[in-house]
């Protein structure tokens, strides 16, 4: 189950580019961690301040209880768990509840609309993301790793392959399908890529983010855009490991999800 949501693969990414964070600040994790919860601190402070995201303390120290529940043996720590923002652990903790709630249910086998939703990020949309994000945190690899260092997590060794067998297994059985059935995957998937937004929002500082009535572009356009990189490198380099770390956790939870639910969901791939 590790190996179908390349948690493995989110948990060596986190860890790559936080040795480059190191090797430029000679910041570690630890240091980091510290930094945050200072920054956290003083924030909460200062709530009436605009562009600050209020705090939810129970949401973090859920959100590792559901990390350590649903992998005991995952390298991610408290210490990562705490360079997220709180919209971060407030839109991954969402996403989240929203599949346990589903996994819960008799409604299980909606939980394929997610599987859609991140097979269009990842084998698709996401290979675009891929290349400008790579180009903006480089990882200089050596010799003895592979190239795709710090982005494992995007690399397919047969994608194009990968996304037709996804999408055959997928769509095999829909024409079977009820109408009623067919809406109720079409209405969960637009949830999805709802709450898949939200993260991606939580990535932006706060006045950067779209409001809801706003007709713009989607949130992972503005993320690359050269004109919002107005942080010193190390700082875009630390958002980044954010962005993984969220990615992270909510690819365990989903393992186990997947892996426990009591519906008896089917993956093929």
């Amino acid at each position: 189950m590790e190996e179908l949501t390349r948690a493995g693969a989110l948990g060596r990414d986190v860890e790559d580019h936080l040795e480059v964070v190191e090797l430029h600040t000679g910041s570690s994790l630890v240091d980091l961690a510290d930094q945050t919860r200072e920054e956290r601190s003083f924030a909460s402070s200062n709530v009436a301040a605009a562009g600050v995201d209020v705090e939810a303390p129970v949401n973090r120290e859920t959100l590792f209880r559901l990390v350590s529940t649903s992998s005991p043996d995952t390298t991610l720590t408290r210490d990562h768990i705490d360079l997220l923002s709180p919209a971060q652990t407030s839109s991954t903790l969402t996403y989240v509840n929203s599949l346990l709630d589903l996994s819960n249910t008799t409604n299980a086998g909606l939980l394929l609309s997610h599987a859609y939703t991140r097979y269009l990020g990842d084998l698709s949309g996401g290979q675009h993301i891929l290349k400008k994000v790579s180009k903006r945190f480089p990882i200089l690899a050596s010799t003895d790793k592979p190239p795709h260092l710090g982005f494992e997590f995007y690399h397919f060794t047969s994608g194009q392959d990968l996304k037709t067998r996804f999408r055959t297994a997928m769509e095999s059985n829909f024409t079977s399908l009820p109408a009623a059935r067919i809406h109720a995957l079409v209405v969960e998937a637009n949830t999805a890529f709802d709450l898949n937004t939200e993260i991606f929002e939580s990535l932006l500082p706060p006045d950067l983010r779209l409001s809801p009535q706003d007709k713009a572009p989607s949130p992972h356009k503005i993320l690359l855009e050269p004109s919002v990189t107005v942080k010193p490198w190390a700082r875009g380099e630390i958002a980044a490991v954010g962005g993984i770390v969220v990615a992270a956790t909510a690819a365990l939870v989903v393992a186990s999800v997947l892996g426990t639910s009591s519906a008896g969901v089917a993956v093929h791939v």
